[in-house]
């Protein structure tokens, strides 16, 4: 409870400026981060205890907070990811329960019938979790995590993937671009609410945006960039693809059409583009190898 409490008192310093504090009004609050980064507490960087009193810890401070500020989100637990759920997807003759990020697995089995369970009645606005992996696996994690939730009875908590990279092998690459960009026309349309990529920083391994020597905006960063102008539209249109390795997702305010189109097989492709009958003043930018959001 003195935890809890804790957390009571940075809430009311962040939203309703106790103590010289602030009124940001931040509306999610998560509970702690991958309390399952390892099966033991000597290797675990994130937590030291067991599995059972990080889900206790998670339910006395749940309630807790939910009961004092109704109005805000509580959530957890920033998940180290699912990727045994992919491995026994993508081959069903691995022995995927024997590998050892089974355990993130059953951690958050045991953690949802922990919360669901009557006598507790945990709250969970929604369910965080992290990713390092590809476009094909993504999708699998987030039809996995939506189905648990659902089939458990949390059919109102978010599914969030707050922290997702393709990793460091193609920083600063047009692939690293391609894949960030393929995620993001991804999850436009996958069962998942919030995802969250991880970072922009400079002098982070996992930052993308910015070239570490020079500083300068990465091929990445513009990947960003085409996807906040479907944002600023507004209105998803319809879009679609017939390769499983090229994305596409289309926008409109009413009056301006947005076109995104990925691909991250590093293949050349011949592009044909259906249904532009009537679209005047049509504008192409491109990120390539040899072009950076060039318009052509």
């Amino acid at each position: 409870m003195k935890w809890a409490k804790i957390c009571e008192h940075i809430i009311r310093h962040y939203n309703y400026g106790w103590a010289n504090g602030f009124n940001y009004g931040i509306e999610y609050w998560e509970i702690w981060n991958e309390p399952d980064n390892a099966s033991t507490a000597e290797r675990n960087q994130m937590w030291s205890g067991t599995p059972e009193q990080f889900y206790e810890l998670y339910s006395v401070a749940a309630h807790y907070l939910k009961k004092l500020f109704p109005e805000i989100k509580i959530g957890g637990y920033g998940s180290v990811g699912f990727y045994s759920i992919a491995q026994k997807e993508l081959d069903p003759t691995a022995n995927a329960e024997a590998g050892a990020s089974w355990f993130y697995v059953e951690y958050f089995d045991n953690f949802i019938k922990y919360i669901k369970n009557k006598e507790y009645a945990v709250p969970l606005d929604f369910f965080t979790w992290h990713s390092y992996s590809n476009v094909e696996q993504n999708l699998i994690y987030a039809k996995y995590v939506r189905k648990t939730l659902d089939e458990n009875g949390f059919k109102n908590t978010e599914s969030n993937c707050n922290e997702w990279n393709p990793g460091i092998a193609n920083r600063c690459l047009p692939k690293d671009a391609a894949f960030v960009a393929c995620n993001m026309l991804m999850w436009q349309n996958a069962p998942i609410d919030m995802a969250m990529y991880y970072n922009s920083r400079i002098s982070s391994d996992y930052a993308g945006w910015f070239n570490p020597l020079t500083c300068k905006p990465t091929k990445n960063f513009y990947a960003f960039k085409s996807f906040g102008r479907l944002y600023s539209l507004k209105s998803q249109a319809f879009a679609e693809t017939d390769d499983k390795e090229t994305f596409a997702v289309c926008a409109t305010d009413g009056k301006e059409v947005a076109l995104m189109i990925a691909d991250y097989s590093g293949e050349d492709k011949k592009l044909v583009i259906d249904s532009l009958d009537g679209i005047k003043d049509l504008k192409a930018f491109v990120i390539d190898e040899s072009r950076t959001f060039e318009e052509t």
